[in-house]
Parts: C-alpha cells; structure tokens; sequence
C-alpha cells in the first residue's frame, strides 16, 4: 500500500472548486489534474503551525503541486501497513464559512468516494479558531478508513486539518489527533 497517495486522497476530496460533481470513484490521475487546475490551492499554505505529538514524524511536503503539512503516528511494527496522520492543506474560500465549505466538500466526497458514510458532525473551539468538523468512513480499493476532518476559515483562507486511520480505530488514535489538532494556529 502507498500511505502518501491514501493521505492526498483523504484531504484533496475536500477541496470544493477543483473537482466535478460524479458518482465513480476517482482515479489519481483525475485527483492530479484537479490539483493542478485549482489557482485557490495552497492559499495559506506557509501561514500556519501545528505541533507533532511526541513521537509522531512531521513534515512539510508538496505532492502534484499540492502543499502539505503532514504529521504521521511511528511505525508501531514490522506489520504496520498504515501510519496514522493528521495533514494540514489550505485554500482560498471566497466568501464562505467553514460550514458552507464543509458541506460543498461533502457533496464531492459522497460523489467520489467508495462506500463513504458520514458518522457525525458538529463544531469546535481550536486554540481560539471556530471550526467545523465531520467525522466519516470510506473504503478505497477494499481498504476501509476513517477520517475526522476540521475546517477552519480565517481571512477567506480554508485551513483543512484531516486525521485519518484505519476504520474502527479512531478511538485509539482520537486522543492524539486531538492532542496535536489543539496545537494549530495562524501567523
């Protein structure tokens, strides 16, 4: 399995005005081409900050041209075929609110992605930004996830934070994700 390409997968459906409206999976060509195709991507990419948990790797990547932060769990055995993550990308919004966002990105996710279920939804206080959030399962060839994710919007700039992990074991990982999400804020 290639963890990078389940994590761009994961955070770049979010992304409401690269992506057409369908009912097939995507495919990461597709994913590529919107990327590329999108001016507001990468927005307030370089006007954050988000702290690893102890132990957790972080890193600042650009994959397709998309910017990422992206902090993944360690390797827990030679077994681990999925490192956990919380990844940060950001996009310019216009005028709309993070629920607004939200709920574009939803209607993207449930068009293109395989067995996608929204579990839950609601709003949160991070270190003094008003976010949005929705916590949801999906399956990309057979492999089943779950993912939280948080938007906050600040000057018209989307800040998307996704924590993903196998389905089933948000529980296990929640306190982490939780931990490292408190962490964030603007420059």
């Amino acid at each position: 399995m290639k963890p990078l390409f389940y994590i761009i997968l994961s955070f770049s459906i979010l992304l409401t005005t690269g992506c057409k409206q369908r009912k097939t999976p995507v495919t990461p060509e597709e994913i590529e081409k919107a990327i590329r195709k999108n001016p507001n991507l990468n927005a307030g990419s370089g006007g954050f900050s988000i702290n690893a948990p102890n132990g957790w790797e972080k890193t600042d990547t650009s994959v397709m041209g998309m910017r990422a932060t992206i902090i993944f769990s360690p390797v827990e055995s030679i077994s681990d075929d999925f490192r956990e993550n919380v990844n940060v990308i950001t996009e310019k919004t216009g005028n709309k609110t993070a629920e607004e966002y939200l709920q574009l990105s939803k209607v993207n996710m449930k068009n293109m992605l395989t067995d996608m279920k929204e579990l839950d939804y609601g709003t949160k206080e991070i270190n003094g930004h008003n976010a949005n959030w929705m916590r949801y399962s999906h399956s990309y060839m057979g492999y089943p996830l779950e993912v939280k994710v948080y938007v906050i919007i600040e000057d018209k700039i989307a800040y998307v934070l996704t924590c993903t992990c196998k389905k089933g074991e948000l529980e296990n990982w929640e306190k982490q994700f939780d931990d490292c999400v408190a962490t964030f804020s603007t420059t």
